[in-house]
């Protein structure tokens, strides 16, 4: 079973995690626009239409947390999952009560694949 094209935002100030992220969660029929900041997102979602928003929380000018504010309270559908290096509770329940579908940390990356891919299941045991 082959799978669905996706429309996929990755918002990270780090380039080199931004081409890793593409590299694990990506096919060659997705399409993925990349940014380095929080600044814009309203305007570039509006013209993208993802179907995800992959959103860092620690950026230069415009933090996840503000950007993903602004963006909920724009496109009330959008769906955004924080990717952190930054994993405490405080953090996680202010993300998830702006209206985020899940806060991950980095290091588990792959598991991204199962919330915005769902029946990516590979056999056995574990799920990517």
């Amino acid at each position: 079973m082959g799978k669905d094209p996706l429309k996929l935002m990755i918002i990270d100030d780090n380039a080199r995690f931004r081409a890793l992220v593409r590299q694990i969660l990506t096919t060659g029929d997705d399409r993925v626009l990349e940014m380095d900041d929080g600044a814009g997102v309203n305007e570039l979602y509006a013209e993208f239409n993802p179907d995800w928003v992959l959103m860092d929380v620690n950026m230069k000018f415009v933090n996840g947390m503000d950007a993903t504010k602004q963006l909920i309270q724009a496109h009330p559908h959008a769906k955004v999952i924080f990717l952190s290096n930054f994993i405490n509770k405080k953090l996680i329940a202010k993300g998830l009560g702006l209206g985020a579908k899940a806060y991950v940390s980095k290091e588990d990356v792959f598991a991204v694949q199962e919330i915005i891919r769902p029946q990516s299941v590979i056999t056995g045991e574990h799920h990517v």
